[in-house]
């Protein structure tokens, strides 16, 4: 990896170093909008997770805005307006409405849903060798986050919460700063709608036996259990003896697996039975889990999981960039990302319903239908003609 580093260019620089710093206040910011929901109200953390996750339901239109318009205006846009959103988030006063403060915390979920789709895209236009920058970003990207983690206990220790928002603000406003001057050779937006016709063009690229479709559709097993994990291992960090800082511990895990997986991606997109065979690993991660009480193992095997699940995530947007033409990749991208975060709530959803035993028979089924998956794709790669 190293060597890669060495040899970005200087759009690709600026895009890691302004995404690496803003990502140490993403990774901050809704762990403290939490605490300030909850203080304010129990009933309000559900609401306020409804209204963070919603927008990521509408990203196949927002994906429309990255095919449509200039990718560089849209990002710079995007950081400037979270900046000052957070800015507004810090000074809202404490007996203000609850209300007037989670409609800003969704607009600042909406803008993130309209920037992930136009960065995505704009990585596969500054890079001659995306899986191999592909791979470099998510592994700094998920390395912001384990520093973010140590930011917020010391924030939590020494200031009022709300003293992160500041903190995020000034993130993103340095990340518009380090971008601002970046140089790109414009390609001309696609003439595209705001229209149903418009979100089945980039649906079109998933179609049945796909590599896309294959991967999305692990994808969105893995992100049901990602859900799954985020109601999960509070209760279970208390049952191992780590209650206090459980949520932190699991943060850290998801951030450590992610780095390690962002590491393999390159190799992964080159060699798909190495992804495949992390499929298998993911399964065996949740059995062991959720079956028994050691501290170690726990730890260590969802550290196994979020690093398939990184690997998955990375292989599909190299996969994307390869299969995918540019007038249609922001549409693509934004796919990609709402189906598995629409799992993500079901299976957190489904947590506090099933039990652990049914649950696991989910997760056998969800190995069998992805293992048949695969055999299908390959059996079909063979039946081509050479």
């Amino acid at each position: 990896m190293y060597h890669h580093i060495k040899d970005l260019s200087s759009n690709e620089r600026k895009i890691l170093t302004s995404q690496s710093i803003s990502t140490i206040g993403d990774f901050m910011a809704l762990p403290a909008l939490l605490i300030i929901a909850y203080e304010r109200g129990e009933q309000f953390v559900s609401l306020l997770l409804i209204i963070y996750f919603l927008p990521r339901f509408f990203q196949p239109i927002f994906g429309i805005i990255a095919d449509k318009y200039d990718l560089k205006k849209i990002i710079l846009s995007s950081e400037l307006l979270r900046g000052l959103i957070f800015i507004v988030l810090f000074l809202y006063p404490s007996d203000y409405p609850i209300y007037l403060w989670l409609a800003i915390a969704g607009i600042n979920s909406m803008l993130g849903s309209i920037f992930d789709p136009a960065r995505l895209k704009l990585m596969t236009e500054v890079s001659d060798d995306f899986p191999s920058f592909n791979s470099i970003f998510n592994f700094f990207y998920s390395a912001g986050g384990l520093l973010s983690i140590a930011i917020s206990i010391w924030c939590e220790a020494n200031y009022e919460t709300e003293v992160i928002f500041l903190l995020n603000a000034a993130t993103f406003f340095i990340s518009f700063i380090v971008l601002a001057p970046m140089k790109i050779e414009l390609i001309e937006p696609s003439y595209v709608k705001f229209d149903i016709k418009s979100i089945a063009t980039g649906l079109k690229y998933f179609r049945p036996g796909s590599r896309l479709s294959v991967l999305l559709i692990l994808m969105i097993f893995i992100d049901f259990y990602t859900g799954v994990f985020y109601e999960k291992f509070p209760s279970k960090s208390i049952e191992i003896g780590f209650s206090e800082y459980g949520p932190y511990i699991f943060s850290a895990l998801i951030c450590l697996g992610n780095s390690m997986g962002a590491v393999l991606i390159n190799t992964a997109s080159k060699k798909p039975a190495l992804s495949y065979s992390f499929m298998t690993a993911l399964i065996v991660s949740v059995f062991i889990f959720f079956s028994q009480s050691n501290w170690f193992l726990s730890f260590f095997f969802c550290t196994v999981f979020f690093i398939g699940q990184m690997i998955f995530i990375g292989v599909s947007e190299v996969f994307i960039e390869q299969d995918v033409p540019h007038s249609s990749r922001g549409r693509v991208f934004a796919i990609n990302e709402s189906l598995p975060i629409a799992a993500l709530m079901i299976g957190s959803w489904c947590s506090n319903i099933f039990s652990s035993n049914q649950l696991f028979i989910a997760t056998i089924s969800m190995l069998v239908i992805s293992l048949s998956m695969m055999m299908w794709r390959k059996h079909q790669q063979e039946q081509k003609p050479v």
